[in-house]
């Protein structure tokens, strides 16, 4: 029997190795097809220009303080281009080693297997997102330290002197604080999970070191706030701030839309994205998946507390890194879910990366259920084996592998630059969605500041992830105004006369003689 589970391990090592295969052979580009998205790469387009005359800087919805401090880090460093594109990715990577760990110590080796095999082969969908500097990722890479340093503290508080754990407790404390800062999905889900998890642990096995581990959890805690104290007074101080973003209770009909909505979005980032596709072997596929991680999620909670009613009438002493490390995951993944279907936020499956959070749970929880049985660590093998299939097909099949041929394209955005620097105009305007792309793409050799048009030819800044000095260059300084086919923005009277007119595939850029930023408003 454990020759044959060490197969079926390979087995799975072997696929993920494929979907990683994959991967790095198209990285390119899918980092492009990311970076055509302007509120993906309007974080390097504003880590790279910001200055001290920026005036009132606006990020997005999520205030990604945090990619900040990261660009202000590493800006100076030859490289930082390269970074600041891969950097999301490695991250990623990181806190996939991180959850091996933890689940590792918990359950051993064929868990650890399973949960890394889970999120390396991530579905399309959230591949997208982890290749992103400025979402909600960063938070969700968050609760996976919290849950390491949670399961740390609970084999090592013991025997560990003050002068390790301190400096432990500090960084993850800073770490975590400085994302709590930048999204209130992480101040409702982190904390309070790390809480609830150690206080559990110690009920329900009162000793030494769950006394340690609730005192040192504690003091993360607290950095942790003080850190989202001070993170938010240095940026506001700095006139950098979350752009308008309201959020509010769900009405009671939308409460029924929000969980519609939530077991969409779960299906979809679990690979379940067959929703009005025709019937194939791949739909098929996908509405398998779509059944898997929605049941998986669903049975997170159960799960947990089927275990603590057991755990609270067996003799045998419970082992507290198990029972922490369950609470932890059940109780982040319900908050993540009821803030989902509780709250305003959600619109539709453009929300999905409000539950990416959720999937990183139920591959730290999944796992677990191999021990109830062969027949049950049959069904999780099978199950993840399907799911990774689904993730490879799914990715070859994905428009993120190829390279954009439409709008503001790398080789669009040089074509761009070379003759904004024929005209001596580098500056200019552009609709939103392409205007980080055209920046970023041509290394900043022009820059395209952002606006929406806002009814009757109207020019408006874009609300989200804009700095006020694009919009205060000298009024005889020649700019460009970038429009696509789709968007298309038709020069008002008062620009006056272009200069000139090129055209790149769907995009339009016209040369004028004097600011056209002016009419911004």
């Amino acid at each position: 029997m454990a020759r044959s589970r060490s197969v079926w391990m390979w087995l799975l090592i072997g696929v993920a190795a494929i979907y990683m295969a994959i991967v790095a052979r198209y990285f390119t580009a899918l980092l492009t097809n990311t970076q055509a998205n302007a509120d993906a790469s309007s974080a390097q387009v504003i880590g790279e220009l910001y200055g001290h005359n920026s005036g009132t800087v606006y990020l997005g919805n999520i205030a990604w303080y945090s990619t900040l401090l990261f660009e202000w880090a590493t800006g100076w460093l030859p490289a930082h281009h390269q970074i600041w594109d891969v950097g999301p990715y490695g991250i990623a990577l990181c806190s996939i080693a991180v959850m091996a760990w933890t689940i590792w110590k918990v359950a051993g080796r064929n868990a650890a297997c399973v949960t890394v095999v889970l999120l390396l082969c991530a579905s399309p969908s959230m591949l997208g997102q982890m290749l992103w500097l400025n979402n909600h990722m960063t938070s969700y890479y968050a609760l996976a330290l919290l849950a390491g340093y949670l399961v740390f503290l609970e084999s090592h508080a013991a025997t560990m002197s003050k002068r390790l754990l301190g400096p432990i407790a500090l960084v993850v404390g800073v770490l975590v604080g400085v994302n709590m800062a930048s999204d209130f999905l992480l101040v409702l889900a982190g904390p309070t999970s790390l809480l609830l998890a150690v206080i559990v642990a110690w009920r329900l096995a009162p000793s030494a070191v769950s006394v340690r581990a609730v005192v040192w959890s504690i003091l993360a805690v607290a950095v942790m706030g003080v850190t989202t104290v001070v993170t938010l007074t240095a940026m506001h101080s700095a006139q950098i701030y979350q752009a308008p973003f309201k959020l509010a209770f769900a009405t009671t009909e939308s409460i029924v839309t929000n969980f519609r909505d939530w077991w969409q979005s779960v299906a979809v980032l679990g690979n379940g994205s067959f929703f009005g596709a025709k019937l194939s072997m791949s739909s098929l596929l996908y509405a398998a998946c779509a059944c898997l991680t929605t049941v998986s999620v669903l049975f997170i909670p159960r799960f947990a507390w089927k275990s603590l009613e057991r755990w609270r009438t067996q003799p045998e002493r419970v082992d507290p890194k198990l029972s922490a490390y369950v609470v932890f995951w059940a109780m982040s993944c319900t908050l993540l879910s009821v803030a989902f279907i509780f709250s305003s936020a959600p619109e539709a499956l453009d929300t999905t990366r409000y539950l990416n959070g959720v999937i990183f749970a139920a591959a730290a929880i999944v796992p677990l259920w191999m021990a109830r049985g062969n027949l049950t660590r049959i069904a999780i093998i099978g199950g993840t084996l399907v799911y990774c299939l689904a993730s490879i097909n799914g990715l070859l099949r994905s428009g993120m592998i190829n390279e954009p041929t439409k709008g503001p394209t790398p080789e669009v955005a040089r074509e761009i630059a070379q003759a904004a620097e024929s005209q001596h105009a580098t500056q200019g305007y552009a609709v939103y969605w392409a205007a980080a792309p055209i920046t970023w793409f041509s290394h900043a050799r022009v820059k395209a500041y952002p606006f929406f048009g806002c009814g009757n030819s109207e020019m408006c800044p874009p609300g989200v992830n804009f700095m006020a000095s694009w919009y205060g260059l000298p009024r005889s300084e020649r700019t460009f105004l970038i429009a696509e086919a789709e968007l298309q923005f038709p020069p008002r009277p008062e620009f006056g006369p272009p200069i000139a007119i090129y055209h790149f595939g769907t995009i339009t850029m016209t040369v004028f003689a004097k600011n056209i930023g002016q009419y911004i408003k």
